[in-house]
C-alpha cells in the first residue's frame, strides 16, 4: 500500500521525511512514486514535478533525484526545469559524460523556443560549463578548462546583468588559468568583470532584491578583487540566509576550495572556509568531511579583529568550529601491522574515568577493534599501531599498546581502555558532558574519526540524536567502517559517547519497530562500569537499562543474547568470533545486510557494524 494517494501528497510526505532525515523512508517513497508514475494515466503538473526534484536536491539526495527525474521524463514530462535538474544531479553523482550528453541534446531544443526558453537555456549552458569545470579539476586537462570558460562566458556576455553566476564562474576560471599558466581565449577582464558583478549585487541588495546566491556571487567577486574584509562581510550575510541549505553551502565551499584554491593557512581562506564549514556542520542535513590538515590553523590562532569583522554571532561560530578542530588532536587511527586502518580511538584523561589513573592519558576504543587476546576478529595489543594524524608530536611509527587496563565485550559496553607506549598527553583534557542525553528539541551530535580507514574527518549528515536508554544512544550521524571507536560530541564539543555500531534496521530503544540509525555507548555508563564494586561481571548493569547489539534473526526478531543461551558453552567462543569477524571486514568489502549461520544452525542477520 502506498504512503500517499496523490502527487501533491507525495511531495508533502517527501518533504516531511527529508526534514526528519529519514532517508530510508524517502527512498521508499521515491520507489512508490516511480511505480505510481508507471501505473497511472495522470501525471503531476510541471510545477509539482520541478518541486519534487528541487526538494531532493535541497538535501543532496542526488541518487533519488536521478531516479525520480528519469521516471518523470520516461512518463513524458519533459519540462526543461526537470531536465536541467536531472543534469545537475548527474554531475553531482559523477556521471559527467552522461550529463554533458543530456545537456548537449537539450540545448538545441531550448534554442528553438526563443525568448521563452532563454532562462532555461542559460542554465543548461551553465551546467555544461560546470561539467567541464569538474573534469578539469579531476584531470587537469587544459582543454576542459577552455571548454568550461567558453560555456560560461557565452552566457554572461549575452546578458551580463541577468547571468551573474555565469560571470563569476568566468572570472574564477580566468584567474585559475592564470595561476595554472594556461593560455585561454577570453573577453573577460577579471578585475573589471568582478567589480561590475560586485556593484550589481550591491544595487540589488539596496533595493531588497538580492537572493542568497547573489550574496555568494558577491563573496567570490571580492575574492577576485582581493578585498578579504568585504568578502567575509558578504559571506556572513550568505550563510545567515535561511534559504542557503546544504546543497548551496557545499557548492560554494567546493568553488572556493577547488577553483579559487583557498585554504586555511592564509587570508581570506583562513576566515571564509571556517565560517562556511561551521555553518554547514550546524545545518540540518549537512554533509561535510573536514580533513585533519585544517589543524594547520592552530587552535587559539584566531586573527585579531575577527569579532569586529564578523560580529559576535559569526565570531562565535568560528570559535565553535575551532573548538571542533582542537578535538581532532586526540583522535587516532588504529592500524594493523600492514598499515591498514581498522578502527578509531581517542585519548581521554584516565582520572576523568577512574581516579586511580590520575593525569595519565589513555586510549579508549571498541572491544571489537582491540582486545587483550585479539578475539572475535579484533587486533591484539602486539598487532596494533596507534597513529594521531593531527598531533604534531606523533612519531611516524605511531604508538604501541603497553597494556589493556579494562574492557567490556561487544554485547555489553563494547570498550577497551589501553595504555600507550611511549606515554602521550594533550594540551588539555577532553571535556566529558555531564548532561543526560535528551533527544527532544532536535539535538545534534558530531563524530570525529577515520571512516573507511582514511584521513581524520568530521563526517556527518542528518546528525540528530534519536533516542537514549542507558547505556545506549541512537543517532543519525552517519559513519563508515573504520569509524568504530570514534568519539561522539554534543553541540558544545563535549564528549557524549563511544561510537560502535550502525544498522539500516536498528531496533528502536523505545517502542516497536526499526529505523536506520547508529548506536553509541554513553561515556558515563562506561565510567560507572569502571568504578563498579563487588562483582566484576560485565552484566552488572540492570538488563532493563540496556539491550544487546542490533543483531536480528529472521523471523522473528531476537537478540544474540537470547541465541547464546541455546548454544553450549564450548561453542560460544566460536559463535562470537564468527559474528564479530564481520565487524572488521576489509575496507574493500561492502557489508550492508548479510545472513549467515552460526553453530547449531542458528540463523542470524547482522547489520552494518563500523
Amino acid at each position: 500500500m502506498r504512503s500517499f494517494s496523490s502527487y501533491p501528497q507525495f511531495l508533502k510526505t517527501l518533504n516531511e521525511a527529508l526534514d526528519h532525515f529519514e532517508y530510508e523512508r524517502a527512498t521508499t517513497l521515491c520507489d512508490e512514486f516511480v511505480a505510481m508514475l508507471r501505473e497511472s494515466r495522470s501525471l503531476p503538473s510541471d510545477k509539482v514535478s520541478a518541486d519534487i526534484v528541487k526538494t531532493l536536491r535541497r538535501k543532496r539526495a542526488f541518487r533519488e533525484m536521478c531516479r525520480v527525474a528519469d521516471a518523470l521524463i520516461e512518463s513524458g514530462l519533459n519540462a526543461p526545469n526537470v531536465q536541467r535538474q536531472y543534469i545537475q544531479a548527474l554531475i553531482e553523482e559523477g556521471a559527467i559524460a552522461a550529463s554533458l550528453a543530456m545537456a548537449r541534446a537539450l540545448e538545441p531544443e531550448l534554442q528553438k523556443g526563443g525568448p521563452d526558453n532563454a532562462f532555461d537555456l542559460g542554465e543548461v549552458q551553465g551546467l555544461i560549463g560546470r561539467a567541464y569545470k569538474q573534469w578539469y579539476i579531476q584531470s587537469g586537462n587544459v582543454d576542459f578548462l577552455r571548454s568550461s570558460l567558453k560555456a560560461y562566458e557565452a552566457v554572461y556576455l549575452r546578458s551580463p546583468e541577468e547571468n551573474l553566476w555565469h560571470g563569476i564562474n568566468s572570472v574564477a576560471l580566468c584567474a585559475r588559468a592564470k595561476r595554472d599558466t594556461v593560455k585561454v581565449s577570453t573577453k573577460i577582464n577579471v578585475q573589471k568583470v568582478a567589480g561590475e558583478i560586485r556593484d550589481r549585487v550591491k544595487k540589488m541588495e539596496a533595493a531588497g532584491k538580492a537572493e542568497y546566491w547573489d550574496l555568494a556571487t558577491a563573496t567570490e567577486a571580492c575574492v577576485a578583487l582581493e578585498l578579504p574584509d568585504e568578502a567575509i562581510s558578504w559571506a556572513e550575510k550568505y550563510v545567515s540566509s535561511a534559504d542557503a541549505d546544504a546543497f548551496e553551502l557545499a557548492s560554494t565551499l567546493r568553488q572556493l576550495k577547488e577553483v579559487w584554491q583557498l585554504d586555511t593557512t592564509s587570508s581570506p581562506g583562513s576566515l571564509l572556509l571556517p565560517l562556511l564549514e561551521a555553518r554547514l556542520l550546524k545545518r540540518n542535513g549537512s554533509q561535510l568531511s573536514v580533513p585533519a590538515n585544517l589543524m594547520s590553523a592552530k587552535p587559539g590562532s584566531t586573527p585579531s579583529g575577527l569579532e569586529k569583522v564578523f560580529g559576535t554571532d559569526s565570531y562565535n561560530t568560528i570559535q565553535w568550529y575551532k573548538r571542533g578542530l582542537e578535538r581532532c588532536a586526540g583522535v587516532a587511527r588504529i592500524e594493523n601491522l600492514n598499515g591498514q586502518g581498522i578502527g578509531t580511538g581517542f585519548l581521554i584523561r584516565g582520572g576523568d574515568l577512574k581516579s586511580d589513573w590520575g593525569d595519565e592519558y589513555l586510549l579508549l576504543t571498541n572491544y571489537h577493534v582491540l582486545n587483550v587476546a585479539g578475539m572475535s576478529g579484533a587486533l591484539s595489543p602486539d598487532r596494533a599501531i596507534v597513529k594521531f594524524h593531527a598531533m604534531d608530536q606523533a612519531s611516524k611509527d605511531g604508538y604501541q599498546i603497553a597494556a589493556i587496563l579494562d574492557s567490556s565485550d561487544a554485547n555489553t559496553f563494547d570498550f577497551t581502555l589501553a595504555r600507550l607506549s611511549p606515554p602521550i598527553s594533550l594540551p588539555k583534557p577532553l571535556p566529558i558532558s555531564t548532561n543526560i542525553p535528551d533527544p527532544t528539541g532536535n539535538r545534534r551530535l558530531y563524530a570525529i574519526g577515520h571512516p573507511l580507514g582514511g584521513e581524520l574527518s568530521f563526517s556527518l549528515q542528518d546528525n540528530l540524536l534519536l533516542d537514549f536508554l542507558e547505556p545506549r544512544l541512537h543517532y543519525r550521524t552517519p559513519t563508515d567502517r573504520g569509524s568504530s571507536g570514534s568519539p561522539i560530541f554534543d553541540d558544545t564539543w563535549n564528549l557524549v559517547a563511544l561510537h560502535h555500531a550502525g544498522d539500516k534496521q536498528l531496533q528502536r530503544l523505545h517502542g516497536q519497530g526499526y529505523y536506520e540509525a547508529n548506536e553509541g555507548i554513553w561515556v558515563t555508563s562506561i565510567k560507572r562500569y569502571l568504578n563498579r564494586s563487588g562483582s566484576a561481571s560485565a552484566d552488572f548493569f540492570a538488563p532493563a537499562s540496556s539491550q544487546p547489539l542490533s543483531f536480528q534473526s529472521q523471523p522473528p526478531p531476537t537478540s544474540i543474547a537470547a541465541a547464546r543461551q541455546e548454544v553450549p558453552n564450548a561453542q560460544r567462543q566460536q559463535t562470537n568470533a564468527t559474528i564479530t569477524d564481520l565487524h572488521l571486514a576489509d575496507a574493500s568489502t561492502e557489508i550492508d545486510s548479510t545472513t549467515f549461520s552460526v553453530p547449531l544452525q542458528i540463523s542470524v542477520r547482522i547489520g552494518k557494524i563500523q
